[in-house]
């Protein structure tokens, strides 16, 4: 259900196939995905996340073996939210004003300073590229101000360029400064959260209450609804249920897109919207003694 709804609902028609509904071909097209699911489900931590017979070991003394294992069934089931609404939701908060104004910004960490000029490599997701402003006051600065200071957000930064024109600039122009050195790359916002948090939507509706929450009234609703789902998910065994989920799911994210964009339609499918993750308690030992060479050689690399 969660990696395909198609194949769950072929699944279902072929346990009661009557003779003669469904040509060789399909049968052999079904016969090939349920094996790949098969195999996936046992080596590979998605879009399934049973990812049970891998597990890190322990060194410790025992006697001849060179492994041993202590079996373990209980298991516990992680659910968590595709990266990618994250990127999604950074796309849409990064361009209002009414949002950005909390967040913290720093300096692209890939600056070098020239004589006069100053370089750094700004990156679209898929693209790096070299970028070259001129090294003037203003910029030094602003260098100055955020190596001298920490958590300091997009209002601070726009008060300190307010003082050093004397206030005489019109603050349109320096918003519009600002924007444009955050659009090349040089200023970046920094959430102190990343996408491949394990809860970055726990983590984003901290955030937003430690920030001022009165001001992400919507947003916080929006992930916390998200966030009560993540702890019901594991624990669901009928499939529509779970399918009543992604589709709720999927219909809040898109209603808060379309409201904060300009154009409409879907945003987010509802297909690989959740992970889940399984984790084991089983429990891997190997024997220190018979690996000692392979250790030695091992800290001989590391110390070259």
């Amino acid at each position: 259900m969660l990696s395909s709804k198609i194949f769950y609902r072929d699944l279902n028609s072929f346990k009661f196939n009557i003779e003669g509904t469904y040509t060789n071909k399909e049968i052999k097209q079904f016969d090939t995905s349920l094996y790949k699911y098969f195999s996936r489900t046992h080596t590979k931590t998605s879009p399934l996340g049973y990812f049970n017979q891998i597990s890190s070991g322990k060194l410790i003394d025992i006697n001849d073996e060179l492994f041993y294992y202590k079996k373990s069934n209980k298991i516990k089931i992680f659910a968590k939210i595709n990266n990618f609404i994250f990127k999604h939701l950074c796309e849409i908060w990064f361009n209002d004003y009414t949002i950005y104004r909390h967040f913290k910004l720093k300096i692209n960490n890939t600056k070098s300073i020239n004589s006069n000029d100053l370089d750094f490599i700004s990156s679209d997701g898929q693209f790096n590229k070299i970028q070259q402003l001129e090294l003037n006051a203003i910029i030094i600065e602003i260098i100055k101000y955020l190596n001298n200071k920490k958590n300091v957000n997009y209002e601070n930064i726009f008060r300190k360029l307010k003082s050093l024109t004397n206030g005489d600039a019109d603050n349109n122009d320096i918003r519009n400064y600002l924007h444009n050195l955050i659009v090349c790359g040089f200023l970046e916002f920094d959430l102190g959260i990343d996408s491949n948090d394990f809860n970055w939507c726990g983590k984003m509706m901290r955030f937003f209450a430690k920030a001022d929450a009165s001001c992400f009234i919507t947003e916080t609703k929006l992930l916390k609804e998200i966030d009560d789902f993540l702890n019901v998910l594991p624990n669901i065994k009928e499939p529509y249920l779970l399918e009543d989920i992604i589709e709720r799911t999927s219909m809040m994210l898109n209603s808060y897109f379309n409201s904060k964009s300009l154009s409409k339609g879907d945003v987010i499918n509802s297909q690989g919207i959740f992970k889940v993750d399984v984790r084991s308690y089983n429990k891997y030992f190997i024997n220190k003694n018979k690996i000692q060479d392979i250790i030695i050689s091992l800290n001989t690399l590391i110390n070259f």
